[in-house]
């Protein structure tokens, strides 16, 4: 099984003090959903999201109704409290799930696998506690969350393309227009360099291109600089005495 990440480790909450979401159309990874939800909780009018991993998909629109159908609390507990392994709550989505997605999910119960058995256990991401959660996602604020809710309940479901980045790059997809790129850390998973990645990135038309992000600052950075990539510091996910800030690495595919 392809596995999944529940949540992102990375600071989206920072994401609309270092882009401007207000109307705009949006590429983005799916990962966990979360970068997403931050766009269209931030004004986004629309996001179509990727992935190469199929399963992500049917994570996100669990996800999606979930935040539609479901109370805060239910939502906290089931994703966070409960780590997915809660039948009785997840009842309450199923019926809204495509069937598509609720065929995958029923597949768990039909083997008697636990829904967090899709899950990576990713390190810094499986220590998080509720209150760092809340930090870093704009939507886990009781307040924000409903905002989203609404937001959802007069939207469909996103444009979804399956594939890997350097496929969309090269394809017909380079070719639409995005105001902003959101990809998380898709360069450390194409086995690239800065000159590389710029240059699958001037595959686009232009647009503001979240490029890479990073939980400290490290030299290759420099290398993506001097090739007119800005580096913005942000609070990070978690500080310890040798990390204070987080960054993102910006690249701006001008006209």
């Amino acid at each position: 099984m392809n596995k999944v990440y529940g949540f992102t480790n990375e600071y989206v909450a920072a994401y609309p003090d270092v882009y401007n979401f207000d109307n705009a159309d949006v590429l983005s990874v799916i990962g966990g959903g979360d970068q997403y939800f931050t766009a269209m909780l931030a004004g986004a009018k629309n996001v179509t999201v990727f992935d190469i991993n199929g399963n992500a998909w049917y994570h996100f629109v669990l996800k999606f109704m979930a935040i539609r159908y479901l109370s805060y609390e239910e939502f906290c507990k089931f994703f966070i409290e409960d780590n997915l392994n809660n039948i009785k709550i997840y009842l309450k989505i199923r019926e809204y799930l495509p069937l598509d997605v609720r065929k995958f999910f029923d597949k768990f119960r039909i083997l008697n696998l636990k829904f967090s058995s899709m899950k990576i256990k990713a390190g810094l991401l499986d220590s998080l506690t509720f209150e760092e959660y809340q930090r870093i996602l704009p939507y886990l604020n009781e307040e924000s969350f409903y905002i989203l809710k609404d937001i959802l309940n007069n939207c469909e479901l996103p444009r979804c393309l399956i594939d890997d980045f350097i496929h969309l790059a090269l394809g017909d997809e380079r070719n639409k227009s995005y105001d902003i790129m959101l990809l998380s850390n898709i360069y450390f998973w194409i086995n690239s360099t800065p000159s590389d990645f710029k240059w699958l990135l001037d595959r686009f038309n232009p647009c503001v291109i979240q490029a890479l992000y990073a939980w400290n600052y490290y030299d290759e950075l420099r290398d993506f600089e001097r090739l007119g990539f800005v580096t913005t510091a942000i609070p990070c996910v978690r500080e310890t005495m040798d990390i204070t800030s987080n960054y993102v690495l910006t690249y701006k595919k001008e006209k």
